[in-house]
């Protein structure tokens, strides 16, 4: 019991100290690397969903580089956008349908993530803040006036913030500053609010993973969620929240909730979740399913996630309604399971104007 309580004073005493505000991250090097010529598909005009996906490999057994893709709702029309024998973890199109943002690593097993905005069009990629030491880590999002807002660690020792860099590469800005990892960064419609996933707890058996939301420049932090009340992990994940994602109205965020009652393929289980942006709630958005459900995006009246269910092998995107009804697999009929789509995003209606003066 004695050996109880001193683990559990020492891991309480690790998270209070870890609560000093750091320094601001040095700005100062290169916002934008070079342009380098490259192979590109075409969004096809249907578009309404980006994605990763394996599906590309000639043998379905082998492990390969992730690629990114892009589909209608239906899954009539699939493109595939990437050829470069990257690793691509998520992407954001932007409303001009011509920039797509990535984060990748150049191969796996798992590394340091690279940010990299594709110019389909002109058939050309640009790495953004290439001296940081990794960057896009959990997800990447454009707001409507032209910065792309994405998490990142300047060097190899700093926890992960959220920073913002506008397309034309003419400014960075650093948006959080926590001891703390934050990860996960989402964009409201209007481009007014942020929404992140902020870990709590310093070791590996010891974390907690929160929701939080605030204005686009970082000011006016919300806690949406707190994680619940235990830390801990469950597959691969520490206990809490992930993936936030504004409704259309930015009123609420959906996000996934680790189920610590299942497990698939090693990597635990999620359900989805709903939390009022304001701070005054959250609640499930659906029974527990025992399948990880997980890296949600919301549009119009339907949510957007990655299923994994190692019950009846499913790997791939599903959608469902907010009120968790309709639920609909996108990727049947497959050769392989793990040919499935992941990391799915929305495609933002095309907007010729974009980005637009704030």
């Amino acid at each position: 019991m004695r050996t109880t309580l001193v683990t559990a004073a020492c891991a309480a005493a690790l998270v209070a100290c870890s609560r000093r505000e750091p320094a601001p991250a040095d700005l100062s090097g290169p916002l934008v690397g070079e342009t380098h010529a490259v192979r590109l598909g075409a969004l096809p005009d249907d578009a309404a969903i980006v994605f990763t996906s394996m599906r590309w490999r000639d043998d379905p057994h082998r492990f390969v580089n992730w690629e990114l893709y892009a589909r209608d709702l239906a899954g009539a029309h699939v493109a595939r956008l990437t050829f470069d024998g990257q690793s691509h973890q998520h992407a954001a199109v932007a409303p001009d349908h011509r920039h797509v943002a990535t984060n990748r690593m150049p191969k796996e097993p798992w590394n340091d993530l690279e940010l990299w905005v594709l110019d389909l069009a002109a058939q050309t990629e640009t790495r953004f803040v290439p001296t940081f030491a990794s960057a896009g880590n959990g997800g990447v999002d454009w707001g409507p006036d032209g910065w792309l807002y994405f998490a990142a660690r300047p060097t190899k020792h700093a926890s992960f913030d959220i920073f913002r860099a506008r397309l034309d590469g003419s400014a960075i800005e650093q948006l959080t500053r926590s001891p703390e990892d934050d990860y996960d960064v989402g964009v409201s419609e209007d481009g007014t609010r942020i929404a992140w996933v902020r870990v709590q707890g310093r070791t590996p058996f010891f974390r907690k993973t929160e929701i939080w939301v605030a204005n686009a420049d970082g000011s006016s932090p919300v806690r949406v969620y707190d994680g619940g009340p235990k830390y801990g992990r469950n597959g691969g994940f520490p206990l809490g929240g992930y993936d936030p994602e504004f409704s259309p109205d930015g009123h609420s965020v959906v996000f996934s909730h680790v189920n610590e009652g299942f497990d698939n393929f090693g990597m635990g289980a999620q359900d989805l979740w709903i939390g009022a942006a304001d701070g005054s709630g959250s609640h499930p958005v659906h029974p527990p399913t025992g399948a990880l459900r997980m890296i949600p995006d919301w549009e119009y009246d339907l949510l957007l996630f990655t299923e994994f269910s190692q019950f009846d092998q499913y790997v791939g995107l599903a959608t469902m309604r907010p009120d968790g009804s309709d639920v609909r697999r996108l990727d049947t009929g497959l050769r392989d399971p793990w040919d499935g789509g992941r990391h799915g995003k929305f495609v933002p209606p095309l907007d010729p104007a974009w980005p637009h003066s704030p």
